[in-house]
């Protein structure tokens, strides 16, 4: 199967319930249900948009006192509706609401809003046709381009799969490459390669993008279970409309058995042979959160070295000493180890492993890790894939 070429902009938005309550394309699916007025964190001092207090949705229902096109924030959430009419108006949608007085209310509804500005909760869910997640696909051209769901967007041109993630973070993640989704089912599926650039939007705010190639098996995987959280270096967003995200990729690829493994052996396909002379192989791990583990040597003779690195380029200063610690409050100290200064202009450090200290690392996960006797102290979120390499190093 062709390679997808992915690419993920993250935007960290309102995270809905679990259960559907976005209706996309089918407003009419909200007919007869009750919906309560949900929380929007961006709408604390802007407040709600295009609900009505008349049919011609000229007059603002429960304005507020700054801005009488708006409705009042404070007044407005949590109130409890009715849906008693679906009526299509052109591009839009007029949604009737009736209160518990009697009372009605009228919400402009577009299709093309973004599902995290949806304001509405609905009670117990929708019920969705089974054709309800390709309707976010446009394949009249043979290419499309989803919407913004909870942030993500998929895309195809050319053959070429794109997911699109754009995350406003507020502090700028300590990171410049690598990504990691965790799913429902507990499985990781890592980035390691993928460059993070960080930008800044027009209001001052921190942009990460990102840009990977997915494989049969990640995308196989991603059918497999529920996103449900994000990792972008040493911060962590979480993610709830992993179901649509996962309708849409069974859309996309019907035919592609889902994975739900989340097995060892996914970590020790990372690990590649390499002969070094005649009677000694090697053996090589992918890089994992700026961390590269190495083994030369049959099992009785085996030399372990670990490389790692400063993920930050042009920060900390040059000189002595690795120190990394473990979940169990261990720590494994090399402080005569010089730190260096890759091309990159990133901190650098290799060191040999003893036995004793390759035995910790299989046990217990990484917590942390800090560069020269002065550096500072930098949290490691891939913990688990770096414990499952090693354990296959050993495997090997």
């Amino acid at each position: 199967m062709k390679q997808l070429a992915t690419i993920l902009t993250f935007l960290i938005s309102f995270i809905t319930t679990a259960q559907q309550s976005y209706p996309n394309n089918k407003p009419e699916l909200l007919a007869g249900k009750n919906v309560t007025v949900r929380d929007l964190e961006y709408m604390h001092k802007a407040g709600y948009r295009y609900f009505y207090s008349n049919k011609q949705l000229t007059d603002t229902y429960m304005p507020a006192k700054s801005d009488k096109d708006i409705s009042s924030y404070e007044d407005l959430l949590g109130q409890n509706f009715k849906v008693v009419a679906v009526e299509p108006m052109g591009k839009d949608t007029r949604i009737v609401l009736e209160n518990k007085k009697g009372k009605l209310v009228y919400y402009k509804y577009n299709k093309w809003v973004e599902s995290f500005m949806f304001p509405f909760v609905v009670e117990g869910g929708l019920s969705l046709p089974a054709d309800f997640y390709c309707d976010y696909l446009n394949a009249a051209t043979g290419n499309f381009r989803t919407k913004k769901i909870d942030g993500f967007s998929f895309g195809q041109d050319k053959n070429q799969l794109s997911l699109e993630y754009t995350n406003f973070p507020g502090k700028a993640p300590e990171v410049t490459k690598g990504v990691t989704f965790i799913l429902d089912n507990h499985a990781e599926i890592y980035f390691n390669y993928a460059k993070v650039d960080l930008t800044k939007s027009s209001d001052n705010k921190c942009i990460a993008y990102t840009h990977y190639i997915l494989d049969e098996n990640e995308i196989a995987r991603l059918k497999g279970g529920k996103i449900v959280k994000v990792l972008l270096g040493d911060a962590s967003f979480d993610v709830t409309e992993g179901e649509t995200l996962k309708g849409i990729l069974n859309c996309m690829f019907p035919a592609l058995p889902a994975n739900s493994s989340i097995e060892a052996t996914d970590y020790c396909s990372s690990i590649r042979i390499k002969k070094i002379s005649n009677d000694t192989r090697g053996f090589f791990a992918e890089e994992v959160n700026v961390f590269y583990f190495s083994a030369a040597g049959e099992k009785d003779r085996r030399v372990y070295m670990l490389r790692l690195y400063n993920s930050i380029a042009n920060r900390g200063e040059i000189g002595k000493g690795v120190t990394i610690e473990l979940e169990n409050g261990e720590t494994i100290s090399s402080p005569l180890t010089k730190v260096e200064k890759n091309p990159e202009s990133h901190l650098t450090a290799e060191f040999e492993l003893s036995e004793l200290e390759f035995s910790l690392l299989k046990a217990y996960k990484i917590r942390s890790y800090k560069l020269n006797n002065t550096g500072e102290k930098i949290n490691v979120r891939d913990a688990k894939k770096l414990q499952e390499i090693l354990r296959c190093l050993d495997t090997k």
